[in-house]
């Protein structure tokens, strides 16, 4: 159970503008350092937006949209394998 903090957090990233951006049009990533995929998807309405985001997730750059929701979940889910 995510705690009121992180919840927010999570609503924040979720909600913002900067999630739905990179979802659509995708981001400029590092590349992946492992075999591990990493798809983030956000559904809403009849609409969904996805992007296989590995190397953004686990490598870089740093700080951006899909590298702070993953970090995150990960808190909750436990690292990668």
């Amino acid at each position: 159970m995510l705690s009121v903090v992180d919840l927010d957090l999570l609503h924040l990233i979720a909600d913002g503008p900067e999630l739905r951006a990179a979802l659509r049009d995708g981001i400029a990533c590092d590349p992946p350092v492992s075999d591990v995929f990493i798809t983030f998807r956000l559904k809403f309405g009849t609409e969904t937006l996805e992007r296989l985001a590995t190397g953004c997730a686990t490598t870089g750059p740093s700080g951006n949209v899909f590298q702070r929701l993953f970090q995150l979940l990960s808190t909750y889910t436990g690292p990668l394998p």
